[in-house]
């Protein structure tokens, strides 16, 4: 198993955009679903390689049903680090929605965020291995992808890390 993007941690993070409740056009999105206003705000405020308002603004498009644009903001964000757009993105390019259908990168992404913690993408990552879908078909992997993912989600309520991940790794692999 490869190690995080770009080989740093420090870049795989949770990622917290702004406070909604602070502005009022993305409320009023998230509410109403009028989401013109919000995107023009999001557009400003978003700068390249900035994982969290990539992701916020893949969130306003994929509301608004530009599947394709929020198909390349989730993969900045995903690229950048952000652990959620990287599940996102991964869900995107194993559906081929908003992106071309690609099974490999899924896996791969759903690997990143696996590592960085996330118990759902283990599980995701789990799903591929024992259907074969952009990775061989391995039900030993699969299992193991499944207990991490178990593990992660009974480690933290709310989040878990790398470090958790390497735990659960050793966890599962003590247990062969």
């Amino acid at each position: 198993m490869s190690g995080p993007v770009g080989g740093s941690e420090a870049k795989l993070r949770y990622c917290e955009a702004g406070k909604i409740e602070n502005r009022p056009a993305l409320a009023a999105c998230f509410r109403t679903g009028e989401c013109e206003e919000a995107i023009k705000i999001q557009l400003q405020r978003t700068e390249v390689g900035d994982g969290a308002e990539s992701l916020l603004l893949g969130e306003l498009y994929m509301r608004t049903g530009e599947i394709q644009k929020a198909g390349e903001r989730l993969g900045a964000a995903a690229k950048s680090g952000c652990i959620e757009a990287m599940m996102v993105y991964a869900q995107l390019l194993r559906d081929g929605k908003g992106v071309d259908k690609n099974p490999e990168q899924a896996a791969h992404w759903f690997g990143e965020a696996a590592k960085a913690g996330a118990g759902t993408a283990a599980k995701l990552l789990g799903s591929l291995y024992r259907n074969g879908e952009g990775v061989a078909r391995d039900k030993a992997k699969a299992l193991d992808w499944f207990l991490i993912g178990e593990c992660l989600k009974s480690r933290s309520v709310n989040r878990s890390d790398a470090a958790d991940y390497e735990f659960c790794l050793e966890t599962v692999e003590s247990e062969k």
